[in-house]
């Protein structure tokens, strides 16, 4: 069984405004029964204090939830991935296990080459989602405030445990080896308890390998991700 779900039109052009009409509106019961595991993947993901206080809140009662988003050596929007790394901390704090693929992660098929730095790369493009490993969402729609609230996204869900199994099977087995998983570090108690940091781990073979900064990215593209996150331009992002 599957559904199609979309945003009115008139959306696009501000003349919409019942929520009602929109895409996040019909997939919210979906969403608020989830009653084990969800799983995300959106290339370009920033939940706002609102999505941060629901994804963490799913997690403190039990629920598993997993999140799946372009590394910056991976994304093609560096000023979108500053509106999401400002919420990393308080989501993995808050118990949600934060992905991020890795540039070289594609299979060949998918790679992109050309791009504007000149670099041949590839980035997570799909927009899909697993709750509990029955519904399965694949559409146009990211998980960011341009999507939800400026952009007309179209997607279908499917009520299928074979179809939701895929994506649930991939991440189990595959997803380790394609991305990055960032880690929340306390600080020793010796320093008092206070303050912390960012690890992310990458599988390598038998062993673990740690990053305190975004792998393969430079000090100005970080840089450059902290300077746009100071500019309140989050609803546009």
């Amino acid at each position: 069984d599957a559904e199609l779900m979309y945003d009115h039109p008139d959306k696009a052009l501000g003349q919409d405004a019942e929520a009602t009409t929109h895409l996040s509106h019909s997939l919210a019961p979906v969403f608020e029964e989830v009653g084990h595991s969800m799983l995300l993947v959106s290339p370009y993901f920033v939940p706002g204090r609102e999505g941060v206080d629901f994804l963490t809140g799913l997690a403190e009662r039990g629920v598993r939830v997993r999140v799946v988003t372009n590394s910056l050596a991976a994304t093609d929007v560096t000023v979108v991935h500053s509106g999401y790394a400002r919420y990393r901390k308080a989501l993995l704090q808050g118990g949600v296990r934060l992905y991020e693929i890795k540039p070289n992660a594609a299979t060949a098929d998918v790679k992109r080459s050309g791009s504007l730095s000149g670099s041949s790369q590839a980035s997570l493009h799909a927009k899909t989602f697993s709750l509990d490993g029955r519904w399965l969402f694949i559409g146009s729609l990211n998980l960011d405030p341009r999507s939800v609230d400026i952009n007309t996204e179209i997607g279908i869900m499917f009520d299928s445990l074979e179809v939701a199994g895929i994506l649930d099977k991939w991440a189990d087995k595959d997803l380790s080896d394609a991305a990055y998983r960032l880690e929340w570090v306390s600080a020793p108690e010796g320093e008092g308890g206070a303050g912390g940091r960012i690890e992310w781990v990458e599988r390598g073979g038998e062993r673990e390998i740690r990053y305190r900064t975004d792998p393969q990215t430079s000090g100005w593209r970080r840089l450059s991700v902290w300077l746009f996150s100071l500019l309140p331009i989050e609803s546009q992002l």
